[in-house]
């Protein structure tokens, strides 16, 4: 059975959405809710939950990709509506939660901008050349 945190931009009402089999909580519910982003990816790992879903689109930004604890499930919906967040969570992630998820970033819903598609490669590329 997977295991998903969501983070405080996503209540509790939005695990009608993903599929069945798949255990929902939201950080308010842990009690981390108090968390910076960075030590919420760090206890939901220590909580063993397999993910971290979020609205938060500046979360990748943030965190050091090539390290993270968890896998970080970015949704970007149309719109910022319930159904538009739904809809993203009920296809995209649903599919995603399909599979094995690994530790790593997934966007799902609408692509990036081309300017934040590229901070983003070059923010990975920088983590990487650190790496070595």
């Amino acid at each position: 059975m997977k295991t998903i945190l969501l983070d405080n931009h996503l209540p509790y009402k939005y695990k009608r959405y993903f599929p069945a089999g798949v255990l929902v909580r939201t950080a308010q519910w842990m009690g981390l809710d108090e968390l910076s982003n960075g030590a919420l990816l760090q206890a939901g790992a220590g909580l063993s939950f397999d993910g971290l879903v979020t609205l938060d689109a500046d979360m990748p930004f943030e965190q050091n990709l090539g390290d993270l604890p968890l896998a970080l499930i970015v949704v970007r919906p149309a719109s910022q509506t319930a159904d538009e967040i739904g809809k993203v969570i009920s296809t995209d992630v649903a599919r995603l939660l399909k599979g094995d998820l690994e530790k790593k970033l997934y966007l799902c819903g609408k692509p990036l901008s081309p300017q934040k598609a590229a901070r983003l490669a070059e923010k990975l590329a920088r983590e990487r050349s650190l790496e070595t």
